[in-house]
């Protein structure tokens, strides 16, 4: 068990969100396609800081997150997958933690959210860039050759003028942008235009509104028929 662990497998049974395929003692950990997705949603209401587990306990139930036999999570059920390494991508046994083999379900920053959540911590706070007036999109465009992040600057002339440019500072992009401010600003906004609705599409748009609003009225019906289901003694 050692020696599989150490491989970077799962040799117990699969925990909410996962399946167990394969022989006894070579078995392997699958998502499970009809609960991961709501597995993933707990996580993502941990992180917020916005619901208390028995909150999340009770949206997740009524989006439809069960156990294996059928039942209902209870708030100590969620509390241990919420804490679960597992779903980052790692399988832990004692002292013993290596990157499993098992595709995770949350990201690892994500999981490191929900610790900082469950143990109280204050969000960290949102940093806002500041934009830069000579330069607007310098940080924000990027080189079409390696995606990295273009820089801006002013270049020095054969005399004292000075050219202000954007440019790939990826010494290894085969590409490395290199134009001008205006060259890069105006294909810049040459791409806003194109995002511009058009009339067709406008003149599409109350069609658009009411076959999302009959979207939404289906999701709330089986949303009430969820929760009926696993609150027989209400009807909603």
């Amino acid at each position: 068990m050692a020696a599989g662990v150490q491989q970077g497998r799962w040799l117990w049974v699969a925990p909410l969100g996962y399946i167990n395929s394969g022989s006894k003692g070579n078995s392997e950990l699958h998502v499970d396609t009809q609960r991961a997705d709501l597995v993933r949603k707990a996580f993502e209401l941990a992180a917020t800081r916005s619901c208390t587990l028995e909150g999340i306990l009770r949206r997740i139930t009524v989006l439809g997150l069960d156990t294996r036999k059928g039942l209902p999570l209870t708030k100590q059920t969620l509390s241990r997958m919420l804490r679960n390494q597992i779903y980052a991508g790692w399988v832990v046994s004692g002292e013993n933690k290596v990157n499993g083999l098992h595709q995770p379900l949350v990201t690892q920053d994500l999981f490191d959210s929900v610790q900082d959540a469950l143990d109280g911590k204050e969000a960290p706070p949102v940093v806002y860039q500041k934009v830069n007036s000579e330069f607007p999109l310098k940080g924000f465009v990027q080189c079409a050759g390696c995606g990295k992040k273009l820089t801006a600057g002013f270049v020095k002339g054969r005399r004292t003028e000075k050219y202000p440019r954007y440019w790939c500072f990826n010494k290894a992009c085969p590409v490395r942008v290199s134009a001008s401010r205006e060259e890069i600003e105006r294909d810049f906004l040459r791409i806003l235009a194109m995002l511009e609705p058009t009339q067709e599409l406008l003149n599409h748009l109350p069609e658009i509104e009411k076959t999302y609003w009959a979207r939404r009225l289906d999701r709330i019906k089986s949303d009430r028929t969820a929760l009926s289901r696993h609150s027989p003694l209400l009807r909603v």
